[in-house]
């Protein structure tokens, strides 16, 4: 079961720190520079990279890549070494609109836009392979996307509610 605590009352975003260096503090220009990450491996100027999110331990990388905006596919990427490898696609998330990793790295929430609405669904592990995906939305009636996990449970998301809200939502069996 998926339920929402409204109001919120604080806007909860993930920062990705290792993707700014900053400008000598000593120059009249300082401030940040963004640079390319890990660019031709997860960084590509073939597609548009986007809805990126790490587990907690920052050894998975998850990222959209679209077809069109409305269309994307979901890739991880495994951190060996100290680097991270080059993506590879998730079969079942061939056709999302956003999605997120979770801090463990064993579920991935997505929303799939489907009649003017963005329909959640969750993608999870069983015995270290992803196995069959849940629609949230079916379930709760609750709609939304682009997500952060604070726990393998609650997160922070987008609800076409309103207008638009940030809501906070908790993952219950």
């Amino acid at each position: 079961m998926f339920r929402i605590k409204i109001p919120v009352l604080i806007f909860t975003s993930a920062l990705l720190i290792n993707a700014c260096s900053f400008s000598d503090a000593t120059s009249q220009d300082a401030g940040p520079e963004a640079y390319v990450f890990y660019p031709d491996v997860i960084s590509t100027k073939e597609f548009s990279e986007n809805s990126i999110s790490f587990t907690k331990d920052e050894k998975m990388l998850f990222i959209s890549r679209p077809k069109d905006w409305d269309h994307q596919s979901g890739h991880l990427s495994e951190k060996r070494n100290g680097q991270f490898s080059v993506t590879k696609a998730i079969k079942q998330l061939d056709t999302i609109y956003n999605g997120a990793i979770s801090p463990s790295g064993n579920k991935v929430i997505f929303s799939v836009k489907k009649n003017q609405k963005e329909e959640i669904f969750l993608l999870s592990k069983k015995n270290g392979e992803w196995d069959a995906i849940e629609n949230i939305s079916e379930r709760s009636n609750i709609y939304g996307g682009y997500f952060y996990w604070l726990d393998e449970e609650e997160l922070y998301f987008y609800s076409p509610e309103n207008n638009g809200d940030v809501v906070n939502g908790l993952l219950k069996d």
